[in-house]
């Protein structure tokens, strides 16, 4: 019985629009089985004896078996961030408190790999490792999965790079343990694939083998890309609302007189404090009624939301974090037609300056209003250029051909380790540099 293990600290379950979810959807129907074990959101409220105690539960529906873990010092998801380092009154104290309780997290982290790894290899129990194909999402999920080899559970296992894991991190320590554990993966695993090609960068040389490109990519097929008739500009933003995704230089941005028609639309939630920050950043910006923020919304309703837009935002503080990152709403951004801006220096950047399908701008207010006003004033032919590319690099990352190539390297896993040898160069794909 051909079997796919994902192991990841994302909760699956909990979430709807991730990696794992198009790995689920375009590769489980490849086999005969699919085991998903992953680390449990622990709810808000959670209270703290609970927090000493670890806990694994099963669910199995049609076609997939669910193992939550839920490992002790699992306290809710952005509990600390947002009780420190994103209170709108974090002092230097309150900071520090943070990087202490983040500088213990690595105890959390062990917990969590040990709790992956016992709980995959009771689900695996009577299968034959050589039938088990394993994608491990993030660099303690690839240790409970060199444990499972080391012990004979599993043959063979793919490294999913897939975001600079160092840069959630706010303690030096922890980002030392952190940076060993994501080299670590790399160096052990059998295939290494990295979401991005600043990520696989990082580990060009250091790996076990050559990592493989294998990008972000997107539900084409979600999304409509209309024709957009020229008319003020209507900027939107989709996902987390957090300090990187420095709305508020958009915000002030759009205070400049030049842009006193342009609307901007965002879609996601944000920790608590932060939104509090955020909204009164608007309230004392004069946008009004140009300003709309319902917070996190049904996925179906983005679609209609991006056919309306005319720009979409993806600039990021230049933090090692978003740098590295291959943002999902980008892809989305291009699925709908929509141009995006971006900063220079950046993975979303990069594609961005590739595609022709948006404009770069430094992370500044004041540059930001600049690009704004020019993009405005821009040709309706240049923007339409721009919207056909954006759709163009969407098919070009269409989640079903990223997988399907996917499924070719996982079919040679075992073989690769059988022999020693790389992936073939020829089995190496990706856009371009």
């Amino acid at each position: 019985m051909k079997t796919l293990l994902i192991l990841t600290t994302l909760d699956v379950p909990g979430r709807r629009n991730n990696r794992e979810h198009a790995a689920l959807r375009e590769l489980a129907p490849r086999f005969d089985r699919t085991i998903v074990v992953f680390r449990q959101r622990a709810a808000a409220g959670k209270p703290a004896l609970a927090l000493l105690q670890g806990r694994i539960t099963r669910r199995d529906d049609a076609a997939v078996t669910f193992v939550a873990v839920d490992p002790p010092l699992n306290p809710p998801e952005g509990a600390v961030r947002g009780a420190t380092t994103q209170r709108p009154s974090a002092n230097l104290l309150t900071r520090l408190a943070g990087q202490g309780l983040d500088t213990l997290a690595i105890l959390r982290d062990r917990l969590t790999i040990a709790a992956l790894s016992h709980a995959a290899a009771q689900a695996l129990a009577g299968l034959d490792p050589a039938d088990i194909t394993c994608e491990a999402f993030g660099p303690w999920a690839a240790e409970a999965a060199r444990h499972l080899r080391r012990q004979g559970r599993l043959a063979a296992y793919a490294y999913i790079d897939r975001d600079f894991e160092p840069g959630f991190v706010s303690s030096p320590l922890r980002r030392r343990w952190v940076t060993r554990m994501e080299a670590r993966a790399a160096r052990t695993a059998d295939l290494t694939l990295s979401i991005g090609q600043r990520l696989a960068a990082r580990h060009t040389g250091t790996s076990r083998h050559h990592p493989v490109l294998s990008p972000t990519g997107v539900d084409v097929g979600f999304f409509t890309a209309p024709q957009r008739p020229p008319g003020p500009l209507h900027i939107v933003y989709v996902g987390e609302v957090a300090p990187w995704s420095a709305l508020d230089l958009l915000i002030a941005a759009l205070q400049h007189p030049g842009l006193s028609q342009a609307r901007l639309s965002l879609r996601g939630p944000a920790l608590p404090g932060y939104r509090s920050q955020l909204l009164g950043l608007v309230a004392s910006s004069g946008l009004g009624a140009r300003f709309d923020w319902p917070g996190d919304v049904d996925r179906s309703e983005i679609p209609p939301l991006l056919a309306q837009a005319n720009l979409g935002y993806c600039l990021f503080r230049p933090t090692p974090l978003r740098c590295h990152a291959a943002p999902l709403k980008l892809l989305e951004y291009f699925a709908a037609g929509l141009p995006a801006i971006a900063a220079p220096g950046s993975e979303a950047g990069d594609l961005v300056a590739r595609s022709g399908a948006g404009l770069l701008c430094a992370p500044t207010s004041a540059a930001l209003a600049d690009a704004l006003i020019g993009f405005e004033a821009t040709p309706a032919a240049t923007r339409d250029r721009m919207a056909d590319a954006a759709h163009a690099t969407a098919l070009a990352h269409d989640w079903r051909d990223i997988f399907a190539r996917e499924a070719v390297l996982l079919a040679g896993l075992g073989n690769a380790r059988a022999t020693g040898s790389a992936v073939p160069a020829s089995q190496t794909y990706g856009v371009r540099p």
